[in-house]
């Protein structure tokens, strides 16, 4: 599924890991920008040409993943940006301070390729049925909390 002008949010402090979102994702974008760090993330996320998804570890340098989710949420009412995390934490409790924040997807690291292209496909579905980009983001994680089939 390509996305006509959907720009996507890879932000991760390991190189190898946003270098291997990043290969996988490209052909379903028209533009991908990449972050190190959570401060860099939130300068993309709140600028004016801000990526439709984001793709955010929690465990970044400067501010973690769950507080750019928060400041973006507090500062960018709306849909948009679809925010996944993408990270080692996965405890219950750790998936529930993600959708309280605000994420709207969480996948789990170690990640297979096929469980994030699945993710970003059902991101840009949900993108696509959103009638107000200004209203309340689409969220899975509420589905997510018992046990995630596509994890197994």
């Amino acid at each position: 599924m390509r996305s006509k002008g959907a720009m996507l949010l890879v932000a991760d402090d390991c190189d190898s890991n946003r270098r291997l979102m990043t290969t996988l994702l490209r052909p379903r974008f028209q533009d991908v920008v990449e972050a190190r760090d959570g401060d860099a993330a939130l300068r993309l996320l709140l600028g004016p040409d801000a990526p439709t998804l984001a793709l955010l570890d929690w465990g970044m340098p400067g501010l973690d993943g769950l507080e750019v989710v928060r400041r973006v949420r507090a500062l960018r009412r709306g849909a948009l940006p679809y925010i996944i995390m993408v990270t080692g934490h996965v405890s219950r409790e750790e998936v529930l301070a993600a959708e309280h924040a605000g994420a709207n997807d969480y996948v789990t690291k170690p990640f297979r390729a096929r469980v994030l292209l699945d993710r970003v496909d059902a991101a840009l579905s949900a993108l696509a049925s959103v009638d107000d980009p200004h209203g309340p983001p689409p969220s899975r994680l509420g589905k997510l909390l018992l046990r995630d089939p596509l994890q197994a």
